[in-house]
């Protein structure tokens, strides 16, 4: 088998299952570390508590990040048929998460 040339990857070649597997491995471990505590008072919204959410707040972090990462890696396509490829990608991850 010939060895991956990393150069020439991106995003559309990379496995969609796979993808949302590893997706899936990573909020896993942070939803498993939810405390229920940090769900009293929406203390993840408030700045002077959100010290008692850490949990929730790594969470909202970490959508505010894949979400800005979705938009970008759309409006990186510099053709609207890459535009198209990369959002049908993301529709099959999406499918399998």
């Amino acid at each position: 088998k010939e060895p991956i040339k990393w150069a020439s990857l991106s995003f559309v070649d990379i496995d969609s299952l796979e993808f949302a597997r590893q997706l899936t491995i990573a909020d896993f471990h942070m939803y498993a570390d939810l405390q229920p505590i940090e769900f009293f008072n929406l203390a993840w919204s408030k700045p002077d508590l959100r010290h008692l959410a850490p949990n929730i707040s790594e969470l909202v972090s970490r959508f505010n990040m894949i979400s800005a990462f979705t938009a970008s890696l759309v409006l990186s396509g510099p053709t609207k048929k890459q535009r198209v490829a990369i959002i049908e990608k993301l529709l099959e991850i999406a499918n399998f998460l």
